[in-house]
Parts: C-alpha cells; structure tokens; sequence
C-alpha cells in the first residue's frame, strides 16, 4: 500500500478532508453566465485493474446545478459513495492503489480529489480555496489551471516504490508544476484567511450582555 508523503502531508490531507467537506457555501450562477445540461443522468466509467470509478452527472431534477457521485468499486464490491465530487482527467499509480483526480471547473467546485483503491479520501480540494495561477477564469464554472490537452501526470516515489513523494503536472502555461506544492500554499492561504476571519478576545474576557 503507497503511503501519502510523510506525516506533514498526512496532517495536510486530514486538513482539507475536513475543512473543504465541512465547509460550504450556496452557490448560484454568476451575472451573464448561464448553462444548461441535458435532463438527464450520465455515468462515466473508468477501469484501473480490479478497480472501477463511476462519475455520475444526474441532471434530471436540476439542469443547471446536477448531482454529482462518485463511486468506487473494486472486484463488483462497492468501496464508497461520494456526493458533490468529480474530474475532468484522473490518474492512478502504477498498482492502482492511489487516484487523483483534476478539474478545470467550478462545477461543482473540486480541483483536486485524492482517493485511494479501498475509497478512502485522502484529500479534496475545493476551487474557492486554491492558490493555483488560472489561465481562464469565468463568474463560476471557467477554472483553468491545468493542461487538460497533455496533463502528462507523473507519480514520483522514493526509491523504494513504496512512499509517493510528490505528482507532477502540466499547467494551463505548459510549466511543469508540483501538485504537492501547490496543496501546501493553499493550505497556508487558507491559515491566513482563517486567522484574519477568526474573532480576537481581548484578554480572554467575554463581553457582558446590556440589561
């Protein structure tokens, strides 16, 4: 089984599995963007060896803002369901035991999801928390960042094969990017907004109600 980095990277992905699934905001499509997808449910099925992703795109309710699922099955058994996740491209190791996928949509709002074959989230990062350089940016669902034309995704491990290190990946600019790095700056501009929102308690003091 392919082990996340390190600790600090384990601590980072507990991080966002948490806050970025906790957290969530309502959402309506911005001033003179408009879309509409077809009153229907789609299924996107990828194989990797004994492992099976479904992407689902239920749209016959709400053509403007679908279902999304996620579900991931290994042998015909189901490992688990996610709501409110997708890709445009995903990726797996090399024993196919760790996937990320990569999204260049605000729809409905992943940009990185890592999960592994026992369907595990490791990690989802949301749009609204990134600090990614995007190449086209629209009001809502324009959130281009990677190369989705020639992503050349790259798992990097130590030389044991055992410990992923680090992924690479193509950006909207054509530079080759580490998405490791990319994760740490989001998680550390995410401190700093969570520190600048937090309430400050002078001295520690609660301040009495006015009778």
């Amino acid at each position: 089984m392919i082990n996340l980095r390190d600790s600090f990277l384990a601590t980072l992905c507990n991080y966002f599995t948490s806050f970025f699934l906790i957290t969530s905001v309502l959402i309506t499509p911005a001033m003179g963007e408009t879309w509409k997808y077809e009153k229907k449910s789609t299924n996107e099925i990828k194989s990797f060896g004994d492992i099976q992703l479904t992407l689902t795109t239920d749209a016959i309710r709400n053509q403007t803002f679908p279902e999304f699922t996620l579900k991931i099955h290994s042998k015909d058994t189901l490992q688990a369901q996610y709501r409110n996740i997708a890709y445009d491209d995903v990726f797996a190791s090399a024993d196919n035991t760790v996937f990320v996928g990569l999204s260049n949509d605000g729809l409905p709002g992943t940009a990185i999801v890592v999960f592994d074959n026992r369907g595990n989230l490791r990690l989802e990062l949301k749009h609204r928390f990134t600090n990614f350089i995007y190449c086209n940016l629209s009001g809502f669902r324009d959130r281009v960042w990677y190369d989705s034309e020639n992503p050349n995704f790259e798992f990097v491990f130590d030389p044991s094969g055992k410990n992923l290190q680090d992924m690479f990946i193509n950006d909207c600019n054509g530079k080759r990017i580490s998405l490791f790095t990319l994760i740490d700056n989001s998680y550390r501009k995410s401190l700093i907004t969570q520190k600048k929102e937090a309430p400050v308690n002078h001295g520690g003091h609660k301040k009495k109600p006015v009778e």
